[in-house]
Parts: C-alpha cells; sequence; structure tokens
C-alpha cells in the first residue's frame, strides 16, 4: 500500500515532478504489481511524492480502468482497490465530461499526441 511502504534509498535519485501531473493508469497499476518490483518501486515513490505534496492529478476515467486491471488482471482483492482509492481520493480528481474529451480531441490534432494521452 502506498501510504505505508519505505522510501528506498534510491528514491532520492529520481527526478520527481515540481508541478501539477496528471497520472496515467499505468502508474497505479505498476505501483500494485509485484511482476516487475523496479516499476513498482518507482511507482510507488512518485504516487507517494506526487499525494504529499499535492502535486497528482487523477481522472475518473484513470481510476475506473485502475479498478478493471486490479481486479481481472492483478486479481486484487475489493478490500485492498477501496484501501488505494481512499488514498487516491486525496489528490485532485478530474471528471470526464463532454468539454474534457473536446480538449482531448484538440490536443491530439494540435500536438500529435495519442488520443489516450491528450
Amino acid at each position: 500500500m502506498i501510504a505505508a511502504e519505505p522510501t528506498p534509498p534510491w528514491g532520492q535519485l529520481l527526478a520527481l515532478p515540481k508541478t501539477r501531473c496528471f497520472i496515467d493508469t499505468n502508474i497505479l497499476v505498476y505501483a500494485d504489481s509485484t511482476d516487475e518490483p523496479l516499476k513498482q518501486r518507482i511507482a510507488i515513490d512518485v504516487l507517494r511524492h506526487l499525494r504529499f505534496q499535492r502535486l497528482g492529478v487523477l481522472s475518473t476515467q484513470v481510476l475506473n480502468e485502475y479498478i478493471q486491471v486490479g481486479l481481472r488482471k492483478l486479481g486484487l482483492p475489493h478490500s485492498h482497490i477501496r484501501a488505494q482509492l481512499q488514498c487516491y481520493r486525496q489528490m485532485d480528481l478530474a471528471g470526464v465530461t463532454p468539454d474534457t474529451i473536446d480538449m482531448a480531441l484538440d490536443l491530439h490534432q494540435s500536438h500529435s499526441l495519442s488520443y489516450w494521452d491528450a
């Protein structure tokens, strides 16, 4: 669980963000996935930093994707997912609205971003 994890020795070496950041579903999944310990450690460190510095932004879509992957692919119990969601609720939450979808399409067109990254 993110709140209870100790900081590893290499945690100080990560270039942690200093401005607000949108958190992708993969970061939440890596934090709970034990098959790649280095990615898990980095994801936990980044999430902890963004949470405590109040810089993390999540969307309702990302949380729903995390729940789906957590239940189906990682086999996490509902209680674990609920505990993680309590932690993630301490970050800013952006709802996906028709205006958000329009902005993502604009970013995709004007900056050659993948639609899903926009």
